[in-house]
């Protein structure tokens, strides 16, 4: 019950104050490990995402075979993944993405799913040059592997307070990502 409140208040918020803006539910409506309960599956609440009016929903890195199948899911819904979320550790060495993550962009190939990545780090503080030099390249690297598979946009942002390259990517000022930056919340507004 408590999902269905949540989508019903954001539902009214799409019609009354923010007029033509698409608007996105999270992940965490859906994924079964947030719920405290079993009864609902994932292909339930895209539902009550199509019948609220969502115009996509935003998933995180699982395996690519996990992800496969909810963005088939959710486009037969026609509420499609729009955008999925990856943890990225920013070390002294490399950019660490998980094991995955080609695996994940062929996945996402057919759905024109925004990649949003989330930089963490203990070796460098935000927008600290040594940590771009790192950074930027990898970055760069993710959204041409990204663009070889046609994924048209690749969004490479932080989700506000815990990464360090949201920072560094502006004040750095490398136009090195494709796509626009998503509003993070419980739902994000895409304009």
């Amino acid at each position: 019950m408590k999902t269905i409140f949540v989508l019903a208040v954001c539902s009214l918020a799409i019609s009354n104050s923010w007029g033509q803006r698409a608007l996105h539910a999270m992940d965490t409506c859906t994924k079964p490990h947030y719920r405290n309960y079993d009864d609902v599956t994932p292909e339930k609440q895209l539902d009550w995402l199509q019948k609220y009016g969502y115009a996509g929903i935003a998933w995180t890195d699982e395996e690519p075979a996990q992800v496969a199948k909810v963005a088939a899911a959710a486009a037969e819904r026609g509420v499609p993944m729009t955008a999925i979320f990856f943890k990225a550790k920013l070390t002294p060495k490399d950019l660490e993405t998980g094991p995955h993550f080609r695996e994940l962009l062929d996945a996402l190939k057919p759905y024109g799913t925004l990649i949003w990545v989330d930089i963490e780090s203990s070796s460098f503080p935000k927008s600290d040059t040594a940590g771009d030099a790192i950074a930027v390249p990898a970055l760069r690297e993710m959204a041409d592997l990204a663009a070889e598979r046609k994924i048209e946009t690749c969004n490479l942002s932080t989700y506000q307070g815990l990464g360090r390259a949201h920072g560094r990517c502006h004040s750095s000022g490398q136009n090195w990502w494709r796509g626009q930056t998503l509003v993070s919340a419980s739902i994000f507004v895409m304009p």
